[in-house]
């Protein structure tokens, strides 16, 4: 991990604290990036297989209590309100790593100088996770008067066809992603690789549509003049099960593919990848 650029985001208050400074150091923090997998063993090998939570001490150097009293009000109130903050670590190529987690214990000793180290009891769950957001806009190509224009029209001209870019995913496991659909579009239909992300509803202008695959939520978000209302979609969704090619909360493999559609409106899609650990380009 990267000594200069640290941090640590409640998730009570969304405070960030920076884990490396003049007051605070917690260095490259190795104990963080160990792993290990819980599975059951059988004659033909394993099954079951799950990431287990890392728990470990990390000794942290204080130069300034201001800063570490900041930091342990923080990590104290999430981990009374169980409610996780977020580790995240900057590599070299400016990619953010963030993973959920919580400090739920230390213990100080004073070195001379009036210095102080504390061993902190920091556990890890889930995967460290690096988020990409791609962005894909409409065509905005001008209509010559070869495609329909209405009386009472939209706002917009409709474009020439089909569009595409690509998307690459690494780690070690298939990428989740939010996929964010702006309006307007009438039955918007996303194909990345094999498979085709649809929902049968229309999002207005100003209107937008939000495809999570981890926590497998459609939701229309309406911004009115003095409210915001949301709509679940979810029972709009396009049907299909894992791995039959219209499954709208399927993961994205490992691997480079094409994403098409059909140009009339724009979308961004926040992929996120995982790991176990942090690469070693840290």
């Amino acid at each position: 991990m990267s000594v200069d650029d640290m941090f640590y985001t409640s998730a009570t208050t969304g405070e960030t604290v920076s884990l490396n400074t003049d007051g605070l150091f917690f260095g490259t923090a190795l104990e963080m990036r160990g792993y290990e997998f819980d599975a059951t063993v059988n004659l033909f090998g394993i099954s079951d297989v799950m990431l287990k939570p890392v728990s470990t001490s990390v000794e942290v150097t204080v130069y300034d209590r201001t800063e570490w009293d900041i930091l342990r009000r923080l990590a104290v109130r999430d981990t009374i309100n169980n409610t996780p903050g977020t580790f995240t670590v900057l590599d070299k190529l400016g990619n953010k790593w963030l993973r959920k987690g919580n400090i739920s214990a230390d213990s100080l000793r004073k070195l001379p100088a009036d210095v102080l180290t504390t061993s902190m009891k920091v556990n890890l769950y889930g995967y460290w996770e690096k988020q990409t957001l791609i962005s894909c806009t409409r065509n905005t190509v001008e209509d010559t008067g070869g495609m329909l224009d209405y009386p009472y029209d939209y706002p917009f001209d409709y474009g020439y066809g089909d569009m595409s870019t690509t998307l690459s995913v690494g780690g070690g496991v298939p990428a989740h992603a939010t996929i964010r659909i702006y309006g307007h579009c009438v039955n918007p239909r996303i194909r990345i690789g094999a498979n085709m992300y649809g929902v049968d509803t229309t999002v207005g202008v100003g209107e937008r549509l939000d495809i999570d695959t981890y926590d497998k939520t459609i939701i229309r978000t309406v911004v009115g003049a003095t409210d915001v209302r949301t709509i679940d979609e979810y029972p709009n969704r396009v049907k299909g099960n894992e791995n039959t090619g219209t499954y709208v909360f399927q993961p994205i493999p490992i691997g480079q593919w094409d994403v098409s559609w059909s140009g009339s409106f724009s979308f961004e899609i926040l992929l996120r990848e995982q790991e176990v650990e942090t690469p070693w380009i840290l």
